[in-house]
């Protein structure tokens, strides 16, 4: 999951920039704490753990990605060898009682 971190400060916390990187597009924005994250899962006898990991771009500094580790070792593609997309959906569930919509993406048709 691609993210954008911010330190609470609302001169800064402007989210709307991120819509001037073109490859946002249609997507939406929403906002949490880093300590909302779910961070483990357990799955066949495996602990996986969610971790907000800096991952700054060339024209991001802020950019990070929540990435998966499987009893600490990376975990790159979804599927029963990788993430099980149905741990995934519910981590996604759970992360989406905590955080609060800024702006909803927007439909295809447009």
């Amino acid at each position: 999951m691609s993210v954008n971190r911010d330190f609470c400060d609302p001169k800064t916390n402007r989210p709307e920039y991120l819509l001037l990187d073109p490859k946002v597009g249609r997507m939406g924005i929403a906002s949490f704490r880093v300590e909302d994250l779910p961070s483990k899962r357990f799955h066949g006898g495996s602990e996986l753990q969610f971790l907000p990991m800096h991952r700054p771009q060339r024209r991001n500094y802020l950019h990070s990605q929540v990435e998966v580790y499987r009893n600490g070792v990376h975990v790159t593609h979804q599927g029963e060898d990788g993430l099980p997309i149905g741990v995934y959906q519910r981590w996604q569930k759970d992360l989406a009682r905590k955080a609060v919509v800024i702006r909803q993406p927007e439909s295809e048709e447009r």
